[in-house]
């Protein structure tokens, strides 16, 4: 059974969002039987209780706010957890995704070779890509296709640029030194330390600083300056396009003082200007086919 015949069977009242390349979908408390994605690729985004998802002969409950992902040809199934969960779903055609994938993320081939991805959003993350869905129930059919771009832009920019895939901290390090790289990390996710300097986040803990920025990042693959940048950025996209922020304040609320400093970060990062990243997330009739700039740090 493929993933269109399952939406259909268990969703068919609850598209958002239907084209020749893309469907979208609020997903009800209605279970979705196992099933291979043959010709399609899948983000789903938990925005309310919980789902047991099964792959791969596993069973993982996720939680709001977890971002997942599957390439063709996997197999999985969603099942409920608890009463009244719902969750998020996009659909891409194989041909439009990995066409996509080389027009706008050509340095990461490893997007369109993963099986599975799962990530924990920031709240302001997982309400950035909602407040994307929305605008699927207001816009004529014309702008809703590069609303569709929208979103599978910054899914995949949340799925394998900006949310770190953290590896378990390994268990001969300091269990006090573990206590405070995850509580680093909590305050990163609580935007605590965007505004902090780098040397007065590093007074914070008892540990030497070569010892905190070593584990930091054999923990996160990141150093602590650059995981603090993706934060930085992940919560600037948030407030231009949820909060509707003006740029300025948005770059003092992340602590850069420098507004071209700030743009030109942010489009490093997310190949736009911040305020064409906001006037795009509000009315996105967006010409896709301009080459973005590099997304990485």
């Amino acid at each position: 059974m493929n993933v269109f015949e399952v939406e259909q069977m268990n969703f068919e009242t609850h598209y958002i969002y239907r084209g020749k390349d893309f469907r979208c979908l609020y997903a009800p408390p209605v279970a979705s039987p196992m099933h291979t994605h043959t010709d399609f690729y899948e983000f789903s985004l938990i925005t309310k209780g919980s789902w047991i998802n099964v792959y791969g002969g596993k069973r993982r409950i996720l939680q709001k706010n977890t971002l997942i992902f599957f390439r063709c040809h996997e197999t999985h199934a969603m099942y409920i957890n608890e009463p009244d969960s719902w969750h998020l779903t996009f659909i891409v055609t194989k041909s439009f995704f990995e066409s996509f994938c080389q027009q706008h993320f050509a340095d990461h081939p490893e997007i369109t070779r993963s099986p599975y991805a799962e990530v924990m959003l920031s709240h302001e993350s997982a309400e950035h890509l909602i407040a994307i869905a929305d605008h699927w129930l207001q816009p004529s059919d014309s702008e809703q296709p590069d609303l569709c771009k929208l979103f599978l832009y910054n899914a995949l920019h949340e799925s394998f640029l900006s949310t770190q895939l953290s590896k378990p901290i390994e268990t001969d390090l300091n269990t006090d030194l573990n206590r405070h790289i995850k509580d680093m990390l909590h305050h990163f996710d609580q935007f605590d330390y965007l505004q902090t300097e780098i040397s007065d986040i590093y007074r914070t803990y008892p540990a030497s600083q070569s010892t905190l920025i070593n584990q930091f990042k054999k923990y996160t693959g990141y150093s602590i300056v650059q995981y603090r940048h993706l934060k930085r950025m992940e919560y600037a996209a948030y407030m231009l396009s949820v909060r509707r922020c003006s740029v300025s304040d948005v770059a003092n609320a992340i602590g850069i003082s420098s507004i071209s400093y700030f743009s030109k970060k942010f489009k490093e990062h997310y190949g736009l200007l911040p305020k064409e990243y906001q006037r795009r997330s509000v009315n996105p009739r967006v010409d896709w086919s301009e080459n973005n700039d590099s997304h990485a740090l």
